[in-house]
């Protein structure tokens, strides 16, 4: 496995590690570790950010909101489906509907809301929701 790879999965799973403590983990030099550090973050890493404890993680409700479209509304629609601060994820899906949108809230009547906010967007055609039960793991 190559330092960039080891790296990138060092920094996964804790983003917050010092180079030092990378370095001692990959058995580089820290200045080794700082150099491929930068060239991560000016082409690969995106940015760093928060993972929630499982317990905290847990007490949010999440769905899982399968929207068919009309096809000639997709940048528009999109950009109204980022505006709802609970859409956490939106992937575009072959099949029968065009989007899977991953909601997160601390209710389900800001859920509730929201599925209602999204089958009211012009060009919306259907939605179908299914409740996040847990999540097994997370990488």
């Amino acid at each position: 496995m190559t330092i960039n790879k080891q790296l990138l999965k060092a920094l996964t799973s804790n983003s917050r590690r010092s180079v030092t403590d990378l370095a001692k983990q990959l058995g580089l030099s820290r200045i080794t570790v700082k150099q491929h550090m930068e060239q991560l973050e000016r082409q690969v890493i995106d940015g760093y950010t928060v993972r929630l404890k499982e317990d905290v993680e847990a007490k949010k409700i999440k769905t899982l909101v399968l929207i068919a479209v009309d096809q000639k509304m997709i940048k528009r629609l999109t950009e109204q489906l980022r505006k709802i601060e609970s859409v956490v994820e939106l992937a575009s899906i072959s099949g029968e509907y065009d989007y899977a949108a991953t909601l997160s809230a601390d209710n389900t009547a800001s859920i509730d809301n929201d599925i209602d906010t999204i089958s009211q967007i012009e060009g919306i055609q259907r939605t179908m929701t299914s409740v996040i039960l847990s999540t097994k793991f997370r990488r």
